[in-house]
């Protein structure tokens, strides 16, 4: 998800393919490929709003837009946040660094760490297990911890788009002495935007662990409405 974002920990997790199981060699690959593969005319920009909300210690309710056609610093418009603890400004301006209009499913992973198993068919789709990959520009933060999930992601079979990706950790994890993942998920639902392409329509992160001695269970739900291309 690079926004599907995991937010607890101030890392972006997704979760796609881009390789088929080795032992399936025919249209497979193709319907896959033709999935994660942005179109050749992929260069629109859309402004949208977005929706965001936390459950958790400190639940919050963030309502907002987004322009990446804007100059950093403006991209991003908070109309208003809900919570003890929701500081608008500080929102404003952590959201500004993910501003980029970067909301296409095709562009989640950077593919399978593995073979990819296929499993039942479900929602008139089908749908793949595997180890994702991070993308070659990920942070180090995000290498491992893309190592540590387990992916299935539903590819529609008439529009050959990505239609949902769930991402799983596998067991409990350590990714700082300070802190430890007992358990997280990330379901995502994906839209075709006016252009045909992909992109995350609503997405939900689910993460327990604990972190300088202090148990947390949050529970993170983005999502986006209102599409206009702005260029």
């Amino acid at each position: 998800m690079k926004r599907a974002t995991f937010i607890v920990l101030s890392v972006s997790i997704s979760a796609l393919a881009t390789a088929a199981a080795a032992a399936q060699q025919g249209a497979l690959p193709v319907l896959l490929q033709t999935a994660l593969q942005p179109p050749a005319a992929s260069a629109h920009l859309y402004a949208y709003d977005f929706v965001s909300v936390s459950t958790g210690r400190d639940p919050s309710t963030v309502r907002g837009r987004i322009d990446p056609s804007l100059p950093e610093g403006k991209r991003v418009t908070i109309t208003e946040a809900i919570g003890e603890k929701a500081n608008a400004k500080k929102i404003d301006k952590r959201m500004e660094k993910n501003a980029d209009g970067d909301i296409w499913c095709d562009r989640m992973s950077g593919g399978a760490a593995g073979p990819v198993r296929e499993l039942a068919p479900r929602d008139g789709g089908r749908v793949f297990s595997f180890v994702p990959k991070a993308k070659e520009d990920a942070e180090k933060e995000e290498q491992k911890l893309y190592e540590q999930l387990t992916a299935e992601v539903l590819v529609d079979e008439t529009t050959r788009t990505v239609r949902e990706f769930t991402a799983r950790l596998r067991e409990p994890w350590k990714p700082a002495v300070i802190a430890k993942l007992d358990s997280m998920t990330m379901v995502a639902e994906c839209a075709l935007a006016p252009n045909g392409r992909a992109y995350m329509l609503r997405s939900t992160t689910t993460v327990a662990g604990s972190a300088l001695g202090t148990d947390f269970d949050t529970q993170f739900t983005q999502t986006i409405s209102n599409l206009r291309e702005v260029r």
